[in-house]
């Protein structure tokens, strides 16, 4: 793994990889404490107000036809809910199933990467809670 160190990099857009995200994020152990099963709503609301910065919020991005495709979904999510983009960006080398997520057409019906993803309740309830955009 490599953080950013290239300014064009860190002013490249970072993109969804996937078809869609859950409202909450996991409770995995390499989940961040202040993220670790908790709404993506509250996390945003805190970078809102300011108790969390988007230097907080790890996003592991890899490249993919000259484009950056973020690996966590919901840290993306998150910050672009916050009207906030990355800046915490490590670049890691992209394994088959992140890469076999590119091949998915998303809930939205775009095709990956994407620069929005469907909220939705489980991998098997698909109705949209919300459509998150990145910010330009």
């Amino acid at each position: 793994m490599a953080l950013i160190e290239d300014r064009k990099d860190r002013e490249q857009r970072v993109l969804f990889g996937q078809r869609r995200a859950g409202p909450r994020f996991s409770t995995n152990e390499e989940v961040p404490e202040h993220q670790s099963g908790r709404t993506l709503n509250g996390v945003a609301a805190e970078l809102m107000a300011g108790t969390l910065t988007s230097d907080d919020i790890a996003i592991f991005a890899f490249r993919y036809q000259g484009k950056l495709v973020s690996a966590n979904t919901r840290g993306l999510a998150t910050l672009s809910k916050a009207g906030m983009k990355p800046t915490n960006i490590t670049i890691i080398t992209p394994s088959p199933s992140y890469l076999r997520r590119l091949r998915e057409v998303s809930v939205l019906g775009d095709t990956l990467p994407s620069t929005r993803i469907a909220i939705t309740p489980s991998i098997t309830d698909t109705r949209v809670l919300e459509v998150v955009s990145i910010p330009d």
